[in-house]
């Protein structure tokens, strides 16, 4: 609850006195990802500035506040030990807005030194030789434009450590001055998902910046095979399928051929992990709530995974019944389901939920629907069979 006041109250400070309000940090969500960041909460912040992003990005170019986006957004990345998604999260700032600047009361050594090799690569093709053509019709006199970071700047200092420095250009009345297109940058999520001994299909998300940027989609292994387009520009899906495995358990990349660092790795099951021992019970989860991962808790015992997908695990027979209570620790704010199936030593139609929207019951299954919110809970019981 305090996170999300502190939220508000950056989000929507009154316009104080001096301060004009292009310096306000409208978009709540920064605000919140910004304060989960300074708090350590990668996990969470990843999330909430990730939505963030993706609306500032469908407003007006450049935007300053999408540049700030881009800085807590690499150091989020960068603190999960993820350097190739954080230095394309500060190119992206350093583009968005050449003034930012981090400094060491705020930003850790490591996160100045990467942002700051960001920037230097970005300031190096801005100074590659412009193109220079004559204006087709010249401005009657020049006009000056000025840019601030639009950001909550509190006793002189920015919030969060990021200086806000006005600058000012002015438009030539007889040239014309053309830069050289930024470079490309690629990213793919989630980083691993879960793929059942028995086979399944599956996707994985490709965001290419700017919007004009193409890419290829590659398979590593011949058993997981790309089924829908695998070329694309901007940002998009790949649709896959992984092939039944009567194996051990494996692993698999889909990655771009334009960035191998760009990739999305599948672990699928040993398939001789899918039989438990005799007298156990087995559940299986599949959580399809994009950007989510959840902890279950089954009789006592828990399981967790980061970004979606399925696992599967056994139990033993202690009681005659059991409960499985799964909680969303992470989201951003996209609606989904969360299935669950049981089997093994289990009563078929003995399932009774106590918590959470189910949309489906079966015998042997339930399914809930969920808004994909933080914190969202499921919760229900079943029967057991002795062994």
């Amino acid at each position: 609850m305090l996170r999300e006041v502190f939220a508000g109250f950056l989000s929507a400070l009154l316009l104080l006195p001096g301060v004009p309000s292009e310096l306000q940090v409208r978009e709540p969500e920064l605000a919140a990802g910004i304060v989960l960041a300074q708090e350590g909460d990668f996990g969470a912040a990843l999330a909430r500035l990730d939505g963030a992003v993706r609306r500032l990005e469908t407003g007006p170019r450049p935007s300053p506040e999408l540049a700030v986006g881009y800085v807590y957004l690499g150091m989020t990345y960068l603190e999960q030990d993820q350097e190739p998604s954080a230095r394309m999260r500060f190119l992206q700032a350093a583009r968005e807005d050449p003034a930012l600047r981090l400094n060491a009361r705020d930003f850790s050594a490591q996160v100045i030194r990467f942002f700051e090799a960001a920037r230097q690569e970005v300031d190096a093709t801005r100074a590659a030789p412009a193109v220079l053509r004559p204006a087709a019709t010249p401005s009657p006199e020049p006009r000056k434009k000025r840019s601030a970071l639009p950001f909550v700047i509190l006793g002189g200092a920015a919030v969060g450590g990021i200086a806000a420095t006005t600058f000012s250009t002015t438009t030539a009345t007889t040239t014309t001055t053309t830069l050289p297109p930024a470079s490309c940058s690629y990213s793919m999520s989630p980083a691993t998902q879960k793929a059942s001994a028995a086979g399944g299909n599956g996707t994985c998300s490709v965001r290419a910046t700017p919007s004009g940027c193409g890419w290829t989609a590659e398979s590593t292994e011949a058993w997981l095979s790309i089924t829908g387009e695998a070329r694309g520009t901007g940002n998009g899906t790949v649709s896959f399928r992984a092939a039944a495995n009567e194996g051990n358990g494996r692993k698999a990349r889909i990655r771009l051929a334009q960035d191998h660092d760009a990739r999305c790795e599948i672990e699928q099951d040993s398939s001789r992990a899918a039989l438990p021992p005799a007298g156990a019970f087995i559940w299986s989860s599949e959580l399809e709530v994009p950007g989510s991962g959840g902890q279950i808790v089954v009789n006592g015992l828990e399981a967790a995974y980061q970004n979606g997908g399925r696992i599967q695990r056994s139990g033993p027979v202690r009681e005659p019944r059991g409960q499985i209570e799964a909680t969303l620790v992470t989201a951003s704010g996209r609606p989904g389901t969360w299935r669950f199936t049981l089997s093994g030593a289990f009563q078929p139609g003995s399932l009774r939920v106590s918590v959470g929207d189910a949309v489906t019951i079966t015998a042997d299954a339930v399914a809930f629907r969920l808004a994909g919110r933080a914190g969202e809970r499921v919760v229900f019981g079943f029967g057991l069979s002795a062994p």
